[in-house]
């Protein structure tokens, strides 16, 4: 995992669309699922009562899992129930592979093609006809962010819904020749700090893992039992961020003609450093 640190004051507008001014911002950037879950594995709790491993009737149907330790299993094996209604939701986007194929002409020397190289013919050089040969080219990539700090009364069947429409963009994308990575982002701010949770989740180089994917996007215990624990183990949130797990910043509102990320990521300075809580 590599922080970065935000040097400036920043303006993010909350999910109820109030602006919201810190003068501190910091950016947890995990390269993979695996790197996500060694962070909460091996960082000690900075908190004395953790909601995240929260259990009981309520607690359950609030996350969606009975304990701390079927969310971490679902993140490992994958969630079939949810990967099933994901893949039904994008059938028909599925249905279309991409043949696409970005390439550009290229002219060479050869010893046939449709014109000739008089000076190359003069010269005696057995390669003296030119012919066109279209060679690949090197696809664009962009980067898809999937909210999912989702209020508390949202069910498991919205945040599914959500996941379908964003995926369906993913999948578009890529049948259209750009590659994309994929990242599943949680962004609150409190008490004069603000945050970035990123987990690249698909790399432009992979294919769509439905499977792999699906709870990681889709299901409630990502937000409300593993992205609370790693707020838990981190050395940079407010003491009190626990409380409440700060204020909701929704990654795609616009202010002063920026989305929230964009703002948030243009903000994160070179000072970088992999810290002793990364792995």
């Amino acid at each position: 995992m590599i922080k970065k640190y935000g040097k400036n004051n920043i303006t993010l507008k909350d999910s109820s669309g109030f602006s919201n001014t810190t003068t501190t911002s910091v950016l947890y950037d995990f390269t993979s699922i695996n790197d996500f879950v060694s962070y909460i594995n091996n960082s000690p709790l900075q908190v004395s009562d953790p909601h995240s491993v929260w259990e009981g009737g309520s607690r359950t149907s609030f996350t969606g899992t009975r304990t701390f330790k079927d969310a971490l299993d679902l993140m490992a094996k994958g969630w079939e129930e949810g990967a099933n209604k994901i893949e039904k939701g994008l059938k028909e986007v599925l249905k279309s592979e991409s043949t696409h194929i970005s390439t550009r002409q290229r002219s060479v020397y050869d010893v046939i093609g449709g014109n000739a190289s008089v000076p190359r013919y003069l010269q005696g050089v057995p390669t003296n006809m030119i012919r066109q040969v279209r060679q690949p080219v090197k696809e664009k990539i962009v980067d898809v962010n999937i909210d999912i700090c989702f209020p508390s009364s949202t069910t498991q069947e919205e945040m599914i819904q959500n996941c379908i429409a964003q995926l369906q963009k993913v999948v578009n994308l890529e049948n259209s020749g750009v590659r994309t990575n994929v990242y599943v982002c949680r962004m609150g701010a409190d008490s004069d700090v603000s945050e970035l949770i990123r987990i690249c989740v698909k790399k432009s180089t992979e294919r769509l893992n439905v499977l792999k994917i699906a709870f990681p996007c889709a299901h409630p215990s990502m937000l409300r039992r593993l992205i609370f624990a790693c707020e838990e183990r981190s050395t940079d949130l407010p003491k009190n961020w626990c409380n409440g797990y700060g204020t909701v910043i929704k990654v795609d509102r616009i202010i002063n003609g920026k989305s929230n990320i964009q703002a948030f990521l243009e903000n994160a300075t070179s000072l970088t450093k992999t810290t002793k809580e990364a792995v």
